[in-house]
């Protein structure tokens, strides 16, 4: 039911163009803010709604201290949540945002989080970087049965399914 109440108030609630329904067979597109070549792509394989979290003018949730990823979808359906963050090449520092996101999706409203994708613009970190394992190991501790993604910018000739 939360789940229900919390996709209609963003649907009726958020700017158009942060909030919005797809239908099967759509293309999601996620940017990043002023940043155009930074983008990731999902297929609708089932009705979904994007939600911008963060912009000029709105922000979800609204505690500035709060961290949070760029890009939730919703399936309308089946409480299930992917979320993205656009980095240029931070990744510890977008897990951290992906975890934080989906602990307040998670307790708030009862989203079950199927996948997490960090996608990278910039020069990908190198995999012996400590804290780039560390953050990993850390975010599969909190979040098990969370499918992790480290992505290269832009799949649009492979959008990502929602399943």
């Amino acid at each position: 039911m939360k789940h229900t109440v919390f996709l209609d108030q963003f649907i009726s609630s958020a700017p158009k163009a942060q909030c919005c329904q797809y239908d099967i067979g759509d293309m999601i597109v996620c940017t990043a803010k002023g940043k155009a070549k930074n983008q990731f792509y999902f297929h609708a394989s089932v009705q979904a709604v994007a939600l911008e979290t963060d912009s000029d003018s709105f922000r979800f949730p609204p505690d500035e201290a709060q961290q949070v990823c760029d890009w939730c979808v919703f399936t309308k359906e089946g409480l299930r949540g992917f979320f993205v963050e656009l980095k240029g090449s931070d990744f510890e520092h977008a897990v951290v945002q992906l975890s934080s996101t989906i602990g307040y999706m998670n307790s708030n409203y009862g989203i079950v989080p199927q996948k997490a994708f960090a996608v990278l613009s910039g020069s990908h970190p190198r995999n012996s970087r400590p804290g780039k394992a560390n953050v990993k190991v850390k975010f599969k501790r909190d979040w098990p049965g969370v499918e992790l993604r480290e992505c290269s910018n832009g799949n649009r000739n492979r959008p990502e399914p929602l399943e």
